[in-house]
């Protein structure tokens, strides 16, 4: 019997032997039934450290790696996956590849609807990496919550990537933080550290975004050299990061965590803006809270309690349009807006 024809065997004997359960759902090397368990249909549980990759062959299910590591020599992929859709792969250690964790297009179609969280993937040539080809392009992917770091290449898109999502990872230490090749286009990657990456950012595809509107805000860039001019967490400058890539760039790592009470009253302003529009309020709100801002900007003790004061004012003028120009429900929501900035100040 020849090697191809042993492991579709070897499939087909686990799959009778496991009834319904999707023995399919991962390849895995030397068919070794202690690598990990089916919690349930849909999550398969990793129960060890392993020291060659796993193949993903069928949508719709989770890989919980359990802080396992799987560990490469230098060549392969750790996790692989090519035309598959509706996979989460989740708290793994991966190291040691040519491809820490690689999301593939072929002409059968793109890899579409995964999502990669809770990740660390360093020391591999390339961290992770999607792709697709042409007219199989690989969509709506969400890479977040990951560590990548002292990889070649931190975060890899290549042809045929769109409309991806990428938030909330720490990029370190690598060769190239992200690269973003022809061909990977409409992706938006904000609120990410990027942080003492030799080229934190290589951009060759267009229209990609490198931050949402505030509040979200864009990216931290450990060496974005702008100015924070009125304090709200945000670059001021005409400095932008990398290609001016990024339009409001964070100055303090993970600072979309803690967001400062500048920008949570930035924040308001925009929500009472938009209540004006469906409710007729009045704009005196408006004005009240951008007394308040004005307030914080110079950030000496007696304009902070100028800043408590007219938020006060703001809280008021709320409670005596409760019920009549803006609903109850409405108006206790702004009200506990302002007592949470005014408890940050």
């Amino acid at each position: 019997m020849n090697k191809k024809h042993f492991y579709a065997a070897v499939i087909l004997l686990l799959f009778l032997a496991i009834g319904t359960q999707p023995a399919r759902a991962i390849d895995i090397p030397n068919d070794d039934p202690t690598i990990g368990t089916w919690t349930d249909t849909t999550t398969y549980t990793l129960a060890n450290d392993l020291s060659e990759g796993l193949v993903i062959v069928q949508s719709n299910f989770t890989l919980d790696g359990a802080g396992h590591t799987i560990t490469g020599s230098g060549s392969g992929e750790g996790i692989s996956l090519t035309s598959i859709s509706g996979v989460t792969i989740k708290n793994l250690n991966v190291t040691g590849f040519q491809y820490g964790i690689r999301l593939a297009g072929s002409y059968n179609g793109g890899s579409s609807n995964n999502i990669v969280t809770g990740n660390t993937v360093n020391g591999n040539s390339s961290g992770i990496c999607l792709s697709g080809l042409s007219g199989q392009v690989s969509t709506s992917n969400t890479l977040s919550n990951n560590t990548v770091s002292y990889n070649g290449t931190g975060i890899d898109f290549g042809f045929g990537t769109c409309w991806n999502d990428i938030y909330n990872n720490t990029v370190s230490n690598n060769g190239t933080g992200i690269y973003l090749s022809i061909g990977a286009q409409l992706n938006t990657i904000y609120n990410n550290n990027f942080i003492a990456n030799t080229t934190q950012a290589n951009v060759i595809g267009s229209d990609n975004a490198f931050n949402l509107a505030l509040p979200t805000g864009g990216n931290y860039w450990s060496d974005y050299s702008g100015v924070d001019i009125d304090g709200d967490g945000i670059g001021d400058t005409d400095i932008l990061p990398h290609l001016d890539l990024d339009n409001y760039p964070w100055i303090i790592e993970n600072g979309w965590l803690s967001p400062t009470p500048e920008l949570l009253i930035e924040q308001l302003i925009v929500k009472v803006e938009d209540l004006n529009g469906e409710y007729g309020i009045s704009n005196a709100l408006d004005a009240k809270l951008e007394n308040a801002l004005a307030a914080l900007t110079a950030k000496n003790a007696g304009q902070r309690q100028d800043a408590i004061n007219k938020m006060e004012a703001f809280i008021n003028a709320v409670e005596a349009q409760s019920g009549d120009k803006i609903p109850v429900g409405v108006a206790d929501d702004l009200i506990a807006d302002a007592i949470y900035i005014i408890s940050l100040l």
